[in-house]
């Protein structure tokens, strides 16, 4: 089997996902099928004939889907057959289901954008091959609902180049009406028939597994893991202090020299002595920026597929990440820094303009249906056409960025950079101490761009000026919920990249006032922006014999709407001023 490259014409291709929670068992092969009448709540097991399934599976060469836990593969007969993502889910494995599109040769585009932000620009090969004959039973409740559905499998694999493996397991796969209860009565029925719980997640980790670490998929040259380490986040190295910034007192344990035994590791906190001790700041930060990554992943594939706020919310992550390297930045390694948040505001710029569009566009639909003299049918679908024309303009070259090499080369260096951030020796004082005193270095700055707002007499420099406040508040909003423990603890990704801090009342309470400017200054904002592309299509309108007096109408009522965001504006930066 050859290198398979990306290709095709089936960008559009339709998926669908859906939960996986299933439990595997081996078995022997001499073993027969129990009877599951015995299931409590289990009313018909429905036997169904054998099928044969053949699929090959696809990682790159050096095997970066299988580091991330996610599984590719082109799977041929049975009802699924096509195209199947499967990647880690709270609670199971998310199974996204691509068909076919006609294709044998190549992984479709559709497919490929799923993984890209993986993958990158190294191409997908066949990595395994299996065959299996699938004999079905569904068990069903009372009223006919589908609780699991039991798969006795009897395997033929191989690894591209290795040997043969052949092995019979079984499966039980959670239905829409099952429960985590009758997958716990199928398991015993089964364990009491001779089966055992599977040593192997996967048919693919199997086969891998056997064939040993040289027929594995070599590492790429040049890639770093894209998994943070499976440790704590650790303490910054001695690199020298920011500026300003006083040594931290206390020295930093020395290497044992040759010869001498290595200090024993403290004790870990047991359940009856929890531990009160604080995180330093470079815990915390080293866990924002992985699970602000993995967030900004997260939204890749569906931006690349245009989903709904897909645009939005992977700006939001490219904002936060970047906040988190802005306000916390004299805690890192300048040259470093600098770099990513150059990369990360080039992103955020080419995520802008598709997002800025589709807001101009739905503020034209809700501003128009909120006239109660009513605008015209005409001029509405003008407003709401030209911005998705402009929004599809920009997402063609978004989609067209993202599969570039300055694209990959960013995330590249994320990678790099979340597993071993380059701190600074203060960061491993408090968490408190150290960030507070930088958010409240972001209140000041706030407030100065406000006072230079109220003070300007220009109305033009007043609103740009409004605006940097806008975007100031932001960024110490999202600086602030980044390494919030309420904000990143578990839930948001794995509980060992999960780090944070309580942050006090006094950053909290700035955080909520912080989001009040930010909400009112972004109506202001929105509804400046709305009529300035109301002035341009007033123009446009006229020539075309278009009603210039609904154009107007819609003008002047977005005064009534700039007032009310600056007075809610102004409120809310006088609450934030210290007394």
């Amino acid at each position: 089997m050859a290198a398979v490259p990306g290709g095709g014409d089936n960008g559009r291709m339709e998926a669908h996902s859906h939960l996986e929670i299933e439990r595997k068992y081996d078995v022997g092969g001499s073993v027969p099928v129990p009877d599951f009448a015995a299931v409590p709540g289990v009313a018909t097991a429905i036997g169904f004939p054998p099928v044969e399934l053949r699929a090959d599976y696809f990682d790159t060469g050096g095997g970066i889907l299988g580091e991330r836990k996610i599984t590719l593969r082109r799977r041929l007969g049975g009802s699924d057959e096509g195209w199947h993502i499967k990647s880690t889910a709270v609670g199971g494995r998310m199974e996204t289901h691509f068909p076919l599109g006609g294709q044998e040769a190549n992984v479709p585009e559709a497919v490929l954008d799923v993984v890209r932000v993986h993958t990158r620009s190294d191409p997908l090969r066949p990595v395994a091959r299996v065959r299996t004959q699938r004999t079905v039973v569904r068990l069903l409740s009372g009223v006919g609902a589908l609780l699991a559905e039991f798969c006795d499998d009897e395997v033929r694999a191989r690894a591209v180049g290795g040997a043969e493996l052949v092995w019979r397991e079984w499966e039980v796969e959670l239905g829409p009406a099952g429960s985590e209860d009758l997958l716990d009565g199928v398991e015993a029925v089964l364990l009491k028939a001779g089966a055992a719980p599977s040593t192997h997640v996967s048919k693919l980790r199997r086969v891998l597994e056997a064939a040993g670490p040289g027929r594995r998929p070599d590492p790429a040259p040049g890639r770093v893991p894209q998994t943070a380490p499976r440790t704590a986040p650790q303490e910054p190295g001695p690199q020298k202090p920011g500026p300003g910034e006083p040594t931290p007192k206390e020295p930093r344990p020395q290497e044992p020299k040759p010869g001498e035994p290595e200090e024993p590791e403290p004790e870990e906190t047991g359940p009856d002595k929890p531990s009160t001790d604080e995180p330093s700041a470079a815990v915390v930060l080293t866990a924002a920026l992985r699970s602000g990554l993995e967030t900004l992943k997260h939204w890749d594939p569906l931006v690349r597929r245009d989903a709904e706020d897909a645009v939005h919310q992977m700006r939001i992550a490219t904002r936060t990440l970047r906040s988190v390297l802005q306000i916390y930045g004299d805690l890192f390694a300048p040259e470093a820094c600098r770099r990513l948040e150059d990369g990360l505001r080039r992103l955020g710029r080419a995520l802008g303009g598709t997002r800025d569009a589709e807001v101009m566009r739905d503020l034209a639909a809700k501003r128009c249906q909120a006239v109660p003299e009513g605008i015209p049918a005409a001029v509405e679908k003008k407003l709401w056409a030209g911005k998705e024309a402009e929004r599809q303009d920009h997402l063609a070259r978004l989609r067209h960025r993202m599969c570039g090499a300055k694209y990959f080369a960013l995330f590249d260096d994320l990678d790099a950079f979340a597993q071993a951030p380059q701190l600074l020796l203060v960061a491993a004082g408090p968490a408190g101490q150290v960030l507070e005193a930088r958010l409240e270095r972001g209140i000041a700055e706030v407030l100065d761009l406000a006072g230079r707002a109220a003070a300007a007499e220009v109305r033009d420099d007043r609103i740009e000026l409004l605006h940097e406040v806008r975007k100031t508040a932001k960024r110490l909003r999202y600086a602030v919920k980044s390494v919030n423990i309420r904000d990143v603890g578990p839930g948001r990704g794995d509980a060992d990249q999960a780090a944070g801090f309580e942050v006090g009342p006094g950053p909290s309470a700035h955080m909520r006032l912080a989001t009040d400017v930010q909400d009112a200054l972004g109506t202001h904002r929105d509804s400046v922006m709305f009529q300035r592309y109301l002035r341009r299509s007033t123009g446009r309108g006229r020539k075309a014999g278009r009603n210039a007096f609904a154009y107007g109408m819609l003008y002047g009522a977005e005064f009534a709407v700039q007032d009310r965001s600056l007075r809610e504006a102004e409120a809310a930066l006088e609450r934030l001023r210290p007394a």
